[in-house]
Formats: structure tokens, sequence, C-alpha cells
């Protein structure tokens, strides 16, 4: 079934200077605070209010690059972590895991 064809609006062009979130940033691992529900604060006079709840985990994260296609993809261009998305990507494929 044919489709209309309309002209890509100029704010989401994206242009041959865009780079990926992970261009060229250091591969770390940090914990993180994440929500961990709320709690109920008796203000008094039968007035309560709530108060936000957070809690530390460990970031399990990838620390290697995931774009099989680092090396032809032109957002990765100049990113010295090209390349080894498709060595980690070939090593998956061979393990079978």
């Amino acid at each position: 079934m044919a489709g209309l064809d309309y002209e890509v609006h100029e704010k989401v062009k994206i242009g041959d200077d865009f780079r990926w979130g992970c261009h060229n940033k250091p591969r770390t691992r940090a914990n993180l605070k994440v929500k961990a529900g709320f709690r109920l604060v008796d203000e008094g006079n039968g007035i309560y209010s709530s108060e936000q709840m957070f809690k530390t985990i460990k970031d399990f994260g990838s620390l290697e690059c995931r774009n099989d296609q680092s090396l032809t993809d032109i957002h990765c261009r100049g990113c010295y972590h090209a390349g080894s998305g498709e060595a980690y990507s070939l090593d998956i494929r061979t393990r079978g895991t």
C-alpha cells in the first residue's frame, strides 16, 4: 500500500555534525539514585504531606559500545570507541550466548 511522502521538517532533521550521546564519553560505573516510594509526614493538626524516598543502587549498564555498525555509522565518526561495538557483537555471536 502506497503512502504519502512528506518533506522532513527542519526541527527534526539530523545534520552531519550530530553525534550520539555516548560519543567519546568515558566508560565508568557510578551508583544511581532512584525513587523508592514516599512516606507521609505528619505536619500536625491532621495535616499530612508526602516526602519522596530515594535509594542508591549499583549501575549495571554496559561499558562496551553496543553499536554493531559504529565503523560505518556517520554519527560515530571520530569516536575513540568506534569499532568496539563490532568486536563485542562478534564475541557474542561466536560464543552463542
